[in-house]
């Protein structure tokens, strides 16, 4: 909501719709340099980029990826499909953010 913009974050819930997700995509498209922090990297080239480009938080990124290595869910599949169904539009844009990573290292 925040990266569509004012009119998007007044919306009432459900009612973000594709304009909303082009918006956003356009202020993600401004960035100079992005980083998708839950990549679903599990080898650890995010880490090894961020310290590569010296962003100075790099220790706690490593503790951040240690931890995600062995998270797990207690959702059912009926859960996690309501969930995406819900947020469309953010899984879109995530996407888009991560494709925007992966070109960028």
């Amino acid at each position: 909501r925040m990266m569509a913009g004012e009119e998007a974050t007044n919306k009432p819930e459900g009612a973000l719709d594709k304009r909303d997700l082009e918006k956003a995509t356009r202020v993600l498209e401004r960035f100079d340099f992005l980083l998708v922090r839950a990549s679903g990297d599990t080898s650890g080239a995010l880490l090894n980029l961020i310290q590569k480009v010296g962003l100075g938080f790099g220790h706690i990124l490593a503790q951040d990826h240690a931890r995600r290595a062995n998270y797990t869910h207690n959702m059912s599949e009926e859960e996690i499909e309501w969930l995406r169904m819900r947020n469309w539009l953010d899984v879109a844009l995530y996407s888009k953010a991560q494709i925007m990573f992966t070109l960028d290292s």
